[in-house]
């Protein structure tokens, strides 16, 4: 089984981004990948919803959605540096709240370290 290929419910990916289920729901109405298995049962598989928010154009979504879905999908340090950036970028443009920079970094140096440790 292929771990990348998580699926989620709308509640679930909802609470991944720090989102309302109601915006999750308008996603899937603009083409979000899914499956609706019965009324009420919508399933997602993570990384797909990622893929389509990264090559949604920009302005649509929060940039630290934007951000999330990027980190998740990143597979080298280079694409790390790259988010880094970005949000170096999001905070002087005062998009990004200076308070959540640290969590961000947290994160991110995580996810650094996973990937170093996932490398041959």
């Amino acid at each position: 089984m292929n771990p990348r290929r998580v699926v989620v419910t709308k509640q679930e990916l909802a609470r991944t981004f720090d989102l309302h289920v109601n915006t999750v729901e308008r996603w899937i109405d603009h083409g979000c990948p899914h499956v609706r298995l019965r009324p009420g049962l919508v399933l997602l598989y993570f990384e797909e919803v990622t893929r389509w928010l990264v090559a949604q154009p920009p302005g649509d979504h929060h940039p630290l959605t934007l951000l999330g879905a990027k980190a998740y999908l990143a597979r080298t340090a280079e694409d790390l540096a790259a988010i880094e950036r970005e949000l170096a970028a999001l905070v002087a443009m005062n998009v990004v709240d200076t308070a959540c920079v640290p969590e961000i970094r947290r994160a991110l140096r995580a996810l650094a370290h996973e990937l170093r440790r996932r490398s041959p």
